[in-house]
């Protein structure tokens, strides 16, 4: 390997961590249901455009890892900016539901570009230098970056939409615009030979807006004002949720150095325990274990990508690891 190469390929590393850390102060997640409603949509129309946001993630998410293999990491990463900042635009100027539905349609398509394409590209930068062993440790930092940046963005989105919806949407464009210069700067890392393309359609059924039996004309109103007055509450325990979960992917390789296999078994039946007690309906203890699940799925996650990885061809790696995508929660 050319050692210009070799240097390229060592600094997307930091180059992801910064590209994580502007991608995820996506503002808009803590309030684009108050947003819609503002621009007077109602409930049945909200639920709806969101229900298209996830048909289209199902719907790109493989197609999308191959799009990365087949055409590049780099490219892929660069069109999921461009798809957000776009997005960004339509939610900004739309005056009707389709355009809203529209937007939210481009945005998860540009969520899907990026979520097999990333991880790929980072893998396979580490494996063409030899590195690939510290990928655990570099997958954890990501996490920590990533729930940091969520945090941080929640808080703002909340400040922001006090003030100007506008402005919040705003800075969603000015930040996916931002997020495309580090992965400019990036280099391809070489994937050996290429997947063979997804030759299966996956017919889209259209959604039908249902027609309900009594109409809320203050529903917009009603939905507003129980947001803003739980916001705060729950605001407390995400932001709770996220340092918990950015101890647990800062000490995940530890974890998982000192016990290996254990560390699997011990965070599941953790997670398992905390879904028990959400049973009990005690919103102090529910909240604890909710924190305590988001510790230990943070510790889960980069031992979960490490082994994923490892069992991965190169030129098939963002295919795949999109299928695997297309099967965890959309969050």
């Amino acid at each position: 390997m050319e050692r210009n190469l070799e240097k390229k390929l060592k600094r997307n590393i930091p180059l992801d961590y910064i590209s994580v850390f502007i991608t995820n102060l996506n503002m808009q997640n803590s309030i684009w249901v108050l947003y819609l409603a503002y621009c007077g949509l109602n409930m049945a129309e909200i639920g709806v455009a969101e229900g298209i946001y996830h048909a289209t993630s199902i719907i790109c998410e493989i197609p999308s890892g191959a799009v990365a293999d087949l055409l590049g990491r780099k490219r892929s990463m660069v069109c999921s900016r461009v798809c957000t900042a776009i997005s960004c635009v339509v939610m900004l100027f739309s005056k009707s539901f389709w355009w809203f539905a529209a937007g939210f349609a481009v945005q998860a398509l540009g969520n899907n570009l990026n979520s097999g394409s990333e991880e790929a590209l980072v893998y396979d930068s580490m494996k063409c230098v030899g590195q690939e062993e510290g990928y655990l440790k570099v997958c954890g930092r990501l996490d920590l970056v990533l729930e940091v940046s969520q945090g941080i963005a929640t808080v703002l989105g909340g400040i922001l939409a006090e003030y100007s919806y506008f402005w919040c949407y705003g800075a969603c464009l000015v930040i996916a615009l931002l997020a495309l210069l580090p992965v400019l700067l990036m280099a391809e890392a070489p994937s050996g030979e290429p997947a063979v393309p997804v030759s299966e359609r996956q017919e889209r059924t259209g959604c039908r807006k249902k027609q309900g039996a009594i109409y809320f004309g203050t529903c917009k109103e009603t939905a507003r004002d129980v947001v803003r007055q739980h916001f705060r509450v729950s605001g407390q325990i995400l932001l709770a949720v996220g340092g918990a979960s950015c101890l647990g992917a800062a000490f995940s390789e530890r974890f998982f150095r000192n016990w290996e296999p254990k560390t699997v078994t011990a965070a599941a039946v953790a997670i398992a325990s905390a879904l028990i007690f959400y049973g009990f309906q005690n919103m102090p203890l529910s909240a604890a274990a909710f924190t305590a699940a988001g510790f230990f799925n943070s510790v889960l996650y980069p031992i979960k990508s490490d082994a994923l990885n490892q069992l991965i061809p190169s030129g098939q790696r963002a295919t795949l690891i999109s299928v695997d995508s297309m099967f965890f929660p959309w969050q």
